[in-house]
């Protein structure tokens, strides 16, 4: 029980199997449900793992479905129940969720539902509770994790009906603990620990929401998430093996993670633990060979960590060569730009040398089974430093961005060995740019080599963020001078899934640069030779694409404006977008805009290299 064992803080570790019945006799709380409101299942299999190591009975549950679940929606009535029947058959006797700030809604309403109708006890867990306790008590949790979820459960559950007589490491239970926090917070394992650490693959007991009934998940009905890391024919599992990440991003919840588990190790005089931990090699291929056994289905892994070249070059080798050996699946993972790019040697002039140790990773991740790369450039490299607190000059990125292209796939239809196809992260919609940074950005794009797919994120700015409190102090004066600031869709909402711009346009459309944000999201898909996302690559070609024409032939005054232009062969379809004389026309007849924008949305939604239908797409388009 190699888990128990570590886990175990305050109690004996119990020996024999006559006295692990005798404690389980005990136990006020013998079943445990444990559910996810958004994709992600990571964590609860993580939890799962160390309470069934602990001898309790788990159920997992998956609670979001593409189709119904989108940024604020909430469960029906109809799946409440179901929810609440499947509890019931199983006889939980407490009920634990992962909560995130998607899907934070549901859960709320999933709480209230669970504590009027079974009355037993609910945890949450998860980045939203760590960082927001007292939303969460206050939601009606009977117990808050603060820290991460495998440690001080176990020590929780077994004394459940004493927890008020005890100190409960790592949970918040009454509105007195949340002005301890520092003092209740658990150290972060180090990467020893989670080395050691396994999750629970199975699928027994494992059941997912769809049509408003709790079903079974199995082999046969396993769906692929509606998403650009998944979008995909091939069946496909999620794993992270490591937790953290090497940025720092000011709008990210990870900065605000960090700053809490650092502020708790001072306060309590320890040397805190860098929030980055890596699972060594050996035990990550330890974790896949298990989900292998478990999961025959399996046909391609999102390799879920926030960047798996976080890792020096050796380590990434030795899981090439095990990956390879042992699991064999094609896979997709993230890097970051940090972790490609040795900043010394092009501060002194050694360019070549400052991409080499991150082209020797690459490679590793290629020989692997590598067929998917996704990197966050995010935006211009002023924009990156001065808000988003990111290193990264556009000279920078250009070197990574051409050192990955020796490895990009540049015929969709063709799968070649030791190839990958290449997906960089744009983030839109960031109310503290200005049109001249947006600007920048499209440029950076235009220099970056095809081809390529470019995914377009609407900003998330988390409530206790570093970069939320200057975005308040921007709309507090913008209140006080009386002008108009730039909103955000989490104002609204209070959560995002990052691409949900069309579902509050009109909550937007006033923005400054609402129509600059949006000629980005026109640019989301694959770039290359003709096209540069959803859009012809050059504006000759832009000119008789179908919605562009049906908006000029519709709205002569738009037509004239056109002509007037004097548009050649050589100008690209995005310097068309950006110039002031179509951006102003655009934010003066916002309804045209609107025309353009739904009109795009229906006939050429987002389609990336990744899916099927993309392929498809792009072999009809060269046949004709």
């Amino acid at each position: 029980m190699e888990n128990w064992n570590l886990l175990k803080q305050e109690t004996s570790v119990v020996s024999g199997d006559r006295k692990i019945e005798q404690e389980e006799k005990e136990r006020v709380i013998r079943k445990i449900a444990l559910a996810t409101t958004n994709q992600m299942d990571t964590g609860i299999r993580a939890v799962s793992a160390a309470l069934k190591d602990a001898g309790f009975d788990v159920m997992k549950l998956n609670l979001y479905e593409d189709a119904k679940h989108k940024t604020g929606a909430d469960y029906s009535e109809e799946e409440l129940q179901a929810i609440i029947e499947k509890l019931k058959e199983f006889g939980t006797n407490a009920f634990g969720i992962s909560i995130f700030e998607v899907g934070s809604t549901r859960a709320f309403t999933l709480i209230k539902k669970v504590k009027e109708v079974l009355k037993i006890p609910v945890l949450l867990g998860g980045q939203h509770a760590i960082q927001y306790p007292d939303e969460c008590l206050q939601s009606g949790a009977d117990a808050v994790c603060i820290g991460e979820g495998e440690s001080g459960l176990v020590e929780l559950l077994e004394n459940w009906d004493r927890r008020f007589e005890r100190k409960n490491l790592n949970f918040v239970i009454r509105k007195e603990d949340l002005v301890k926090l520092d003092e209740l917070r658990s150290k972060l394992f180090t990467e020893e620990e989670i080395s050691n650490f396994t999750f629970d693959f199975s699928y027994h007991n494992y059941f997912v929401l769809r049509e408003g009934k709790m079903v079974p998940l199995t082999p046969d009905n396993v769906k692929n998430p509606e998403h650009h890391q998944v979008d995909r024919e091939a069946k496909t599992f999620v794993y992270a093996s490591d937790r953290g990440c090497p940025l720092n991003c000011s709008f990210c919840y990870i900065s605000n993670l960090r700053k809490e588990f650092i502020k708790a190790s001072v306060a309590k005089g320890e040397k805190p633990i860098p929030f980055l931990r890596r699972k060594k090699a050996g035990a990550v291929i330890r974790d896949l060979e298990d989900a292998k056994r478990q999961n025959s289905w399996i046909e391609f892994l999102n390799l879920m960590n926030d960047d798996t070249a976080a890792r020096d070059k050796d380590d990434l080798q030795e899981f090439s060569r095990l990956y390879k050996e042992k699991i064999g699946w094609p896979f997709y993972c993230m890097v970051s730009p940090i972790s490609l790019f040795d900043k010394s040697k092009w501060q002194t002039g050694n360019t070549l040398g400052a991409v080499e140790e991150g082209r020797l990773k690459i490679q590793a991740l290629v020989n692997a089974g590598l067929k998917e790369l996704n990197m966050g450039i995010q935006t211009n490299g002023k924009t990156n430093f001065e808000i988003y607190d990111r290193w990264q000059p556009d000279e920078v990125m250009l070197m990574i961005t051409h050192m990955l292209h020796e490895f990009a796939r540049l015929d969709l239809n063709k799968n070649e060995d030791g190839k990958v196809d290449l997906f960089f992260d744009f983030i839109i919609h960031n109310p503290l740019e200005m049109r001249e940074d947006i600007k920048r950005t499209i440029e950076l794009i235009k220099r970056l080599k095809p081809p390529f797919d470019l995914v377009a994120h609407t900003l998330y700015v988390g409530k206790r963020s570093r970069m939320r409190s200057a975005y308040e102090y921007e709309k507090k004066k913008a209140t006080q001078e009386e002008r108009p600031y730039e909103k955000v869709i989490e104002d609204v909402v209070g959560e995002s899934d990052f691409h949900d711009t069309h579902r509050f346009y009109d909550y937007l459309k006033d923005n400054h640069n609402f129509v600059i944000n949006s000629v980005i999201e026109f640019m989301a898909g694959r770039h290359d030779v003709n096209m540069t996302g959803r859009i012809p690559r050059h504006a000759k070609d832009l000119m008789v694409f179908d919605v562009f024409r049906a908006l000029r032939e519709k709205h002569p005054d738009f037509e004239k404006l056109l002509l007037e232009l004097q548009i050649s062969d050589s100008l690209l379809s995005i310097d068309l977008f950006a110039s002031d004389k179509v951006d102003r026309y655009f934010r003066e007849n916002e309804g045209v805009f609107k025309e353009l924008f739904v009109s795009m949305q229906e006939a050429h939604p987002i389609c990336y290299s990744n899916e099927a239908k993309a392929r498809t797409g792009r072999i009809l388009t060269q046949q004709e």
